[in-house]
């Protein structure tokens, strides 16, 4: 069938359908065509194009291979990365808070990428389309850290604990797969018809294999559904009240007798238990959900006080608390269903704070949950919802349900229980960090300029010190991005710039007399002792604490602009460094 008689067809449908083709906004693309080239059925004229622009990307169409493919180009997104990247680098001048400048490192630069990622596992052979993402990701990475762009990009990786691009994008694409599969949708079920048409070769090949990897670990691919709450559910979990707060502020309500309610109706207490240091065979972790329900004020038929209900569950394929506590919430709201609690007061205490956080958010939040989760919105009704602190000898009734919880986990009922999407992404994230490790080191190398420097630290994230009490490791903290500058060796000094060939000299441009380096600016520089009489300086079992804010003043901003003003000093600015450089007195760093 050629073009005119397909466009026949669509014309037909869409005069049948009363949709209106907009002309301007559709067209066809040819692997060979010329601009003035169109298809013209009746008064419909359909223009050809090179390439289509569809969701931030751009669909291109393949002159190379001359066959029906077409390569799509990531050039505008990659460039949109940078430019939000130079728009974050701007905030540091403003010295905000490190952890609120990552976190809006990953909202506004990680958000735009984490968009494109899921779909590209399929194009890791095309240069075309990988490589300007994978640049964009790098300078994400500098942003990020606050490393120079000489840094090495093993070292960026060192630094920021990123995974690899082609990593991160195969377990992007895994997640939106078993999300697909969870919420049923449409590519869930086009997934597992290209793979069973086609098992030689797929474009999702890569994926499975990492899906596969948790077969290894005991693990079927199988995967917790997600649905939609409806909202006359919603509605009534927005009248639930939740009572939460920390562990210290409970405690301290406990000491006032204002934790638990003096009136009790119906009492539901709930815990879950996961032991990660005990792997029962054929099961996984040790892990278990127990509930006690309590009802008072009712006497069975011998007059007596009726005993609790308790509820002891042994939980397959478990490998996070959330899902024991979520299981427990969901049998203690079961147990007391069963009793009609018609017009009665009902209390749950539970020591999950994530789910009562998670359930308290869902009115507002009008997105696909697992189904327990939705299940458990279905139970709630009139209920208060408290958070009870655990592990703390005060409270009789959490170390009674935090004992039948561990017991639950040998002895209870087992069920069936499906791994949802949290599960796999504790999983793959495992995964990408053991490919990161043998990456960083294979290729972290130590530093050609800087004889003394050992970048051993930063593949294990830890450095390691020997003292008379033996070996002593303290974790690297890297929130701070001067600090991150030397690490990585990578720095303003003249040092490395006459390393990198931006220099000629390398000679301190304070005393000049030896190299300029940080060790030299720190410890054995006599001018910049002058200067270190402008600082706090403290003095406190040998080791100086020094506050460097007087020397860290640059005579450009953060994209490397002068003012008149700076241009007049004097100043020098290399456009490969693309980094200001710092007047006298100042260190390099």
């Amino acid at each position: 069938m050629g073009p005119r008689q397909q466009l026949k067809r669509l014309i037909t449908w869409c005069t049948k359908n009363k949709v209106k083709i907009n002309t301007e906004k559709t067209h066809v693309i040819f692997n060979e065509s010329r601009p003035n080239d169109q298809i013209r059925y009746g008064e419909t004229v359909i223009k050809t194009t090179q390439k289509i622009k569809y969701l931030g990307a751009e669909i291109i169409s393949n002159r190379a291979e001359n066959r029906s493919t077409f390569l799509i180009g990531t050039d505008s997104v990659a460039s949109h990365i940078k430019q939000r990247c130079l728009a974050i680098k701007a905030l540091r001048k403003y010295k905000i808070p490190e952890k609120q400048f990552k976190q809006e490192c990953q909202a506004f630069i990680g958000g735009k990428l984490n968009y494109y990622t899921p779909w590209l596992a399929a194009e890791f052979a095309i240069k075309q389309t990988i490589r300007p993402l994978e640049l964009a990701y790098n300078e994400y990475m500098r942003t990020y850290t606050g490393c120079m762009v000489t840094t090495p990009i093993p070292v960026l990786h060192a630094i920021s604990r990123f995974p690899l691009f082609q990593d991160k994008i195969l377990a992007d694409t895994a997640i939106a797969i078993l999300k697909a599969k969870a919420q049923g949708t449409i590519l869930a079920e086009d997934y597992d018809q290209w793979n069973g048409s086609a098992p030689e070769w797929t474009p999702f090949s890569s994926v499975q294999k990492i899906l596969k990897s948790r077969i290894a670990e005991g693990i079927n691919i199988a995967i917790h559904p997600q649905q939609i709450i409806k909202p006359n559910i919603l509605e009534k979990l927005s009248q639930c009240n939740f009572h939460l707060g920390t562990k210290l502020s409970a405690l301290e309500l406990h000491k006032q007798g204002k934790l638990i309610p003096q009136v009790q109706d119906i009492t539901i207490w709930t815990d879950g238990s996961l032991n990660r240091d005990v792997i029962v065979p054929e099961i996984g972790l040790e892990c278990g959900a127990a509930a006690l329900v309590q009802v008072s004020n009712q006497e069975s038929e011998s007059g007596e006080q009726p005993s609790p209900i308790v509820i002891k569950l042994m939980i397959p394929n478990a490998v996070s608390s959330y899902e024991t506590e979520i299981i427990a919430i969901q049998a203690g709201l079961e147990a007391t269903l069963s009793v009609k609690p018609t017009e009665r007061k009902i209390h749950l205490f539970t020591d999950s704070l994530s789910c009562l956080q998670q359930l308290a958010c869902l009115p507002y939040k009008y997105i696909y949950t697992n189904a327990v989760v939705a299940d458990v919105a279905e139970k709630l009704g009139d209920v208060d919802l408290h958070f009870i602190p655990s592990h703390t000898d005060q409270i009789p009734e959490s170390d009674i349900i935090d004992e039948l919880a561990k017991a639950a986990a040998l002895e209870g009922e087992e069920i069936d229980h499906d791994p949802p999407i949290s599960t796999y992404k504790l999983s793959l994230r495992k995964i990408l960090q053991n490919r990161l490790y043998k990456y960083l080191a294979k290729n972290v190398k130590r530093s050609s300029n800087i004889k003394n420097l050992d970048r051993a630290p930063l593949i294990i994230g830890s450095l390691q010190i020997r003292n008379c009490n033996g070996i002593i490791t303290i974790k690297i903290n890297n929130d701070h991005a001067l600090l991150n500058r030397v690490r990585s060796g990578h720095t303003c000094t003249r040092s490395h710039l006459k390393h990198v060939n931006i220099e000629s000299d390398d000679t301190c441009r304070h005393c000049g007399k030896e190299p300029e380096t940080i060790e030299h600016q720190l410890i054995k520089c006599s001018a910049m002792r002058r200067n270190w009489q402008h600082t706090d300086t403290n003095m406190k079992n040998g080791i100086y604490q020094i506050s460097i804010k007087h020397f860290t003043t640059p005579i450009a901003d953060s994209y490397g602009n002068f003012s008149q003003k700076q241009k007049n000093t004097g100043a020098t600015y290399n456009k490969y460094c693309m980094k200001p450089v710092y007047r006298q007195g100042c260190f390099g760093w």
